[in-house]
């Protein structure tokens, strides 16, 4: 027989051995149990059979690549850095947020993006600079990749003017996260 507790605060259900009568009154479920009443040990809980829960929002896991190593193009088409991270999504319905922190030297007009394996996300982030000093950048991605097989985010480059651009220069760690959302 299933426990019920109905709007007035009656209990029916409860076989002998249960709670003893004035164990939990109206007040006590109208205000909560307090703890002083929970004794013994309490039987593991499965929330298997929870419904109506709010979904989404929750980080599943956290993926990170550090990178050192100084990789620089004069192309005016994407290149690969070099600077990337694998994830595999436990959902379809997951989302990434792809976040990159990387340092940059170079002159000239250069365009940064964000590479799911082949697929250009489009979130193109553009570097105007023309002494040559380096600095640091940083850029974000949301994705919703689709599926539960390893997925491969890259950082790209391309220089508009042909001259060269190195991320990594002397040695400057970039760093690139993958963080997989509950999208459900």
């Amino acid at each position: 027989m299933a426990i019920t507790i109905n709007g007035s605060g009656t209990i029916t259900g409860v076989s002998a051995g249960g709670l003893p009568d004035g164990s939990i009154t109206n007040d006590d479920l109208a205000t909560g149990i307090s703890a002083s009443k929970l004794t013994g040990t309490l039987p593991a809980i499965d929330g298997s059979a929870l419904t109506n829960l709010p979904g989404g929002g929750k980080v599943l896991q956290v993926v990170t690549t550090l990178y050192a190593t100084q990789a620089g193009t004069s192309s005016t088409s994407f290149t690969a850095t070099g600077l990337e991270v694998n994830i595999t999504p436990s959902a379809t319905t997951s989302k990434i947020l792809v976040m990159v922190t990387c340092g940059f030297e170079g002159s000239g007009n250069h365009i940064f993006t964000i590479y799911r394996d082949s697929t250009n996300l489009g979130n193109n982030w553009g570097w105007g600079y023309h002494s040559g000093a380096a600095n640091v950048f940083g850029m974000n991605c949301l994705d919703s990749p689709s599926t539960t097989s390893q997925v491969t985010y890259t950082l790209y480059q391309r220089n508009n003017n042909g001259s060269e651009g190195r991320i990594c220069p002397n040695g400057a760690v970039s760093t690139i996260i993958a963080m997989e959302i509950d999208g459900s």
